[in-house]
């Protein structure tokens, strides 16, 4: 393996490590994100948008709204008493019509007026099919007793009291907790099937306690429902704390909502209610029974109206649970791991198209998952992998940052400074590297007379020398935009138009020529003050096309150019005089009436097999 290949190995090795550390914090961060519900809110809004779409409510389902008509015309609910209960059952139930079922979501606790509640419960009882709500208290006691449930305690332990339909009432209907489970961002999407209650057994001189199971309100329209109708009951998958989630037909007022005052007066053909589920709920903005439900966020939805779409969700089969947390959050982690991983080792185009796919498809997946009753949140892994995506564009920013660095570096050496420059303020740019062709003009100089004249230097006087003169060309060179290739000895190998296009390239390299003659006199003035000495050039140009790249072994490359171009300007230059530029036919006629060129004629030059048309640098105008 060579040294570049073990180098970007090595690099590559680097890489991965701190992409697999990366990836691995972000996974962490989603355990802890989804196992601890942080961002919940969010995750809801977002969510609820892809889950919830309106259905066609279930045309058997009416409301009977105890709406501000209502009130307007019977006064404030808590002064009824319980004959208008009757009235109402009396309108809705005739000798020709009755509906399927009839369930008020109203609570009927304790005794109000002794002969109104007796008829209430005769004409319920007489109906036959009544369900009513009863009322879980909520506080911190783990034992309580009230006595007209006979309760002595509750699974859950932070229910305090049990309300129940008051005795003459609660033996002639069925019953069931109409209190709603309000999720952590104050939205309806889950209800409780049932909860775990132990009371007195009255019946037993031993007062054993037992245990049973009393269904919400919702849960027991809709058992009643299959009960009647022969329908077969679909039990809801719950969750460990036994809710289950239910979907929304659509925002308030999708069921048909008839006011109670046209019931009671008749207004209403009692046919309209024949085998329809009716709900007997509060409809009006002060009887404080409107929540938040995701399907429209901004508006809120009354209780009675909530249960029709519970027992909607349950008849049609469309309920679905949370997945544990703890899995959840595991998945959840094992996915942005990978995930991120690939995001943030791709380049930045195909991360991108990583990431917008695993958008498109999660949200398909959520939907589809839904569906079939599984309901989960995108939004914390969705939020991480788009951190993943920034933290890849960071991370190929600060390498190709750290890499352009590197080049610049190695660019000083041989291009001239304001190039380099230019090329840092543009920000990006590409050396090739291994072989690359291209046409370029190869400027070739070489001191005339040098071992001669170095006789009888000191070693330092010889460095000396050299070192002014080598200031003056290479100052030459990069005041062009040339590239120093190399110093030989004394000799000194530049090419334009590499690494980088250069404009007037061939222009540019009869001008360096020409500086350097220039400057030929003040340094010999200056070399023979200091040393006794004086200088003279000879100097070689060629056009043509080469191989120019980073060439040599494993340990060791330069950048240079090589072939048959370099080879001749070389050539050129050992056969220039003392002050003499010889450059080649090519570039004398691409340059044109740019320059003055007085022709040598043809010349052989070694090795090569045939002569070469050679002119003579005279004046570049």
């Amino acid at each position: 393996m060579s040294t570049d290949d073990k180098r970007k190995t090595a690099s590559d090795i680097k890489g991965f490590k701190f992409t697999l550390a990366a990836a691995m914090v972000l996974a962490i961060a989603a355990y802890f994100l989804c196992f601890f519900g942080f961002f919940y809110d969010l995750d809801r809004i977002v969510t609820d948008r892809i889950q919830y779409e309106e259905a066609v409510p279930d045309y058997r389902i009416k409301i009977i709204a105890i709406d501000e008509r209502t009130i307007n015309a019977y006064g404030d609910v808590r002064t009824w008493n319980r004959d208008i209960y009757s009235d109402l059952i009396d309108r809705i139930y005739t000798d020709e019509t009755s509906p399927e079922l009839l369930g008020m979501d109203i609570m009927f606790i304790g005794d109000v007026e002794k002969v109104s509640d007796n008829a209430f419960a005769m004409a319920a009882y007489k109906a036959g099919n009544i369900v009513t709500a009863a009322n879980l208290v909520y506080g911190k006691k783990d034992l309580s007793f009230n006595e007209l449930s006979n309760l002595i305690s509750v699974g859950d332990e932070n229910i305090e009291m049990l309300e129940l339909p008051y005795k003459a009432l609660r033996d002639h209907v069925d019953y069931g907790f109409a209190n709603a489970l309000i999720d952590d961002d104050g939205y309806i999407r889950y209800a409780k099937k049932s909860i775990e209650i132990i009371s007195n057994d009255t019946h037993n001189s031993s007062e054993t306690a037992k245990a049973t199971y009393l269904p919400s309100f919702a849960y027991m329209l809709y058992k009643k429902h299959c009960e009647l109708s022969g329908e077969a009951l679909h039990e809801p998958e719950t969750d460990s704390e036994g809710n289950f989630g239910f979907t929304y037909t659509g925002s308030q007022g999708s069921y048909e909502v008839l006011s109670m005052c046209d019931v009671l007066d008749g207004a209403i053909d009692p046919r309209a209610f024949n085998n329809c589920i009716l709900l007997l709920g509060a409809y009006a903005p002060g009887m404080q029974d409107a929540y938040n439900v995701p399907i429209s966020r901004g508006e809120q939805m009354y209780g009675v109206e909530i249960n029709a779409n519970i027992l909607q969700s349950l008849i049609d089969e469309t309920s679905f649970v949370r997945p544990d947390k703890t899995v959840y959050a595991l998945v959840t982690a094992l996915i942005v791991f990978v995930l991120s991983v690939l995001i943030l080792w791709l380049r930045p185009v195909k991360a991108a198209a990583l990431l917008v796919s695993v958008i498109v498809a999660a949200v398909f997946v959520c939907r589809l998952s839904f569906a079939h009753g599984l309901s989960f949140g995108i939004t914390i892994p969705g939020v991480l992998l788009v951190l993943a995506f920034i933290m890849g564009l960071l991370g190929h920013y600060v390498f190709q940052r750290i890499r352009n660095r590197q080049v610049l570096k190695a660019l000083n050496q041989y291009v001239a400074p304001a190039v380099v420059k230019k090329l840092q303020s543009k920000g990006g740019f590409e050396v090739k590297l291994g072989g690359d062709n291209r046409e370029i003009a190869v400027l070739f100089i070489d001191i005339r007379g040098f071992t001669t004249m170095s006789e009888g230097l000191s070693p330092e006087e010889v460095v000396g020398i050299l070192n002014e003169y080598l200031a003056l060309v290479t100052k030459a060179i990069f005041d062009n935009g040339g590239t120093l290739d190399k110093y030989i000895g004394d000799a000194v190998m530049a090419i334009f138009n590499a690494p980088f296009d250069l404009d007037d390239y061939e222009y540019r390299a009869v001008s360096t020529a020409r500086d350097i003659l220039n400057g030929e006199n003040e340094l010999s003035d200056k070399l023979m003050a200091k040393f006794g000495k004086t200088v003279s050039f000879g100097i070689g140009i060629n056009l043509g096309e080469a191989v120019v790249g980073n060439i040599g072994c494993d340990f060791r490359k330069d950048y240079t150019a090589i072939g048959d171009t370099v080879n001749t300007a070389a050539r050129l230059e050992s056969n220039a005089a003392r002050g003499q530029v010889l450059i080649s036919s090519t570039l004398r006629e691409r340059l044109g009436n740019r320059i003055k060129a007085s022709e040598i004629g043809a010349i052989p030059l070694k090795g090569k097999s045939k002569e070469v048309i050679v002119y003579q640098l005279d004046e570049v105008l």
